[in-house]
């Protein structure tokens, strides 16, 4: 090694001990710094994975929410206000609005469902009121789709939740500030 003593270069003399250790310990930090980076690939390509299912997710919950209120709104004026139905897809349009996060959509999308199914049957035991029920038929053709999407999802949210929950990973998980993720209903097994 050289260093500057304002006189030219000089040359200090190592221990061949001590370089030994200065070489083990710089291939040690490079391991770890690589190891570090491989592990952090490995997590932001998992929270990409994610991403992307909850982004397909969001938009097939967003279709049926449109077809839940097209529903709601052409048997609005058929049905009584005090109708079990009506109040059923009331309460599912108001729960949808004010969804937040995986959870809150898929509680929302849960009333959507039952909401629609009733107006369905009530269409089918009364057709006196003559329902125009088209957007409900469309809801459930759809909802094969959301519910592959939200199996997709939540396959993807559980192996996301379990790589940030891995040591080291742990620690890197809490210094990038990546969370868990909600699951959309209840968690896959």
């Amino acid at each position: 090694a050289a260093f500057n003593s304002g006189k030219g270069l000089a040359m200090v003399k190592i221990k061949p001990e001590i370089g030994l250790v200065l070489i083990v310990t710089a291939g040690v930090l490079l391991l770890s710094a690589v190891s570090f980076w491989n592990a952090r690939g490995k997590l932001r390509g998992v929270e990409a994975a994610v991403d992307r299912q909850g982004a397909l997710l969001d938009t097939a919950f967003a279709g049926q929410r449109v077809r839940g209120e097209a529903l709601r709104k052409a048997v609005a004026a058929k049905l009584d206000a005090a109708d079990s139905v009506h109040a059923a897809l009331e309460a599912a349009s108001v729960a949808s609005a004010a969804a937040t996060g995986m959870a809150g959509r898929a509680a929302a999308y849960t009333r959507w469902r039952d909401a629609v199914t009733a107006c369905l049957a009530t269409a089918e035991a009364r057709p006196d009121l003559q329902l125009e029920v088209a957007a409900g038929k469309d809801f459930v053709a759809a909802d094969l789709e959301l519910q592959k999407l939200a199996d997709a999802y939540n396959r993807a949210a559980k192996t996301y939740n379990n790589q940030i929950r891995k040591n080291p990973e742990t620690r890197m998980a809490e210094g990038l500030k990546l969370k868990p993720r909600e699951f959309f209903g209840a968690a896959p097994q």
